[in-house]
């Protein structure tokens, strides 16, 4: 890895951080994710499946803002080496399971059958 991948690495891990932890941004999301959550537990008429699905978002985004700027920087001490070959197989992982999804939305439950039948 050269010493121009290793600053952008940096940088873009720095980027990550301070985006996450934005001084205007931050009590805004985080009062209103808070806000969402203690309306849907404390009023049951809130309690649609609409609001719950939103309230489970809230929560589910205050657990990535605390967790995520923790693992980014875990990520940045540990030096991870970035090849091509790591990449490539990524990219491979990510095409087969797209083909897999895509060869299961085409047939539908036949497979099923046609694999239950032998």
């Amino acid at each position: 890895m050269t010493f121009k991948e290793v600053d952008f690495l940096r940088e873009f891990f720095w980027h990550q951080l301070s985006a996450s932890a934005h001084p205007v941004r931050t009590p805004l999301r985080v009062t209103g994710n808070l806000m969402t959550i203690l309306v849907v537990t404390k009023y049951k008429d809130m309690r649609t499946t609409t609001n719950l699905y939103l309230s489970s978002m809230a929560f589910s985004d205050l657990l990535i803002f605390l967790c995520m700027p923790l693992d980014l920087y875990r990520i940045w001490r540990a030096k991870v080496v970035v090849t091509k070959g790591r990449v490539r197989g990524v990219i491979l992982v990510l095409w087969i399971s797209h083909r897999a999804k895509a060869l299961e939305e085409k047939e539908g439950d036949d497979w099923r059958k046609r694999f239950e039948s032998r």
